[in-house]
């Protein structure tokens, strides 16, 4: 498989392992595989964007940030996403002692109605999270708090 995610198991909290051959797959799976734990994503029309710019020291901080971001514009914005894509980046070299990207999120305001909350995540941690190369794909494992 190129790109993708799945759900792994633990104990009372939730997690992701995402693969993808690259840094910008790899953030738009786990984005996915996020907001997958919290809503149905095809109940999402695409009804509004949202553009946001993500930094970090290293690619584990840019990938734990923008699925904060994320999850933040949820909570407080109201939002549900079902689209996400990292247009501009500079992940082949740093600026400014950071790496930044700028990524698009594609959704709507919640609707009671379609939506269903399957669940809420707390928060994203770095307990057991890792972000590595494994052969030719990027893999990452993002625990989540319930």
């Amino acid at each position: 498989m190129k790109k993708g995610f799945q759900l792994i198991d633990h104990t009372a909290d939730a997690g992701i392992r995402v693969w993808g051959p690259g840094w910008k797959e790899v953030l738009e799976e786990a984005a996915k595989g996020m907001v997958s734990l919290i809503i149905d994503l095809t109940t999402v029309l695409a009804k509004e964007e949202r553009t946001v710019q993500i930094e970090g020291e290293n690619g584990e901080e840019i990938l734990l940030n923008w699925l904060r971001e994320i999850l933040f514009l949820m909570e407080q914005g109201g939002m549900v996403f079902s689209k996400f894509m990292v247009e501009e980046d500079n992940f082949s070299h740093k600026k400014a002692d950071k790496y930044w990207f700028s990524g698009k999120l594609v959704g709507e305001k919640v609707d009671p109605t379609r939506h269903d909350i399957c669940t809420e995540i707390k928060a994203v941690t770095r307990h057991n999270f890792t972000l590595r190369k494994k052969g030719l794909l990027w893999e990452a494992e993002i625990i989540f708090d319930l």
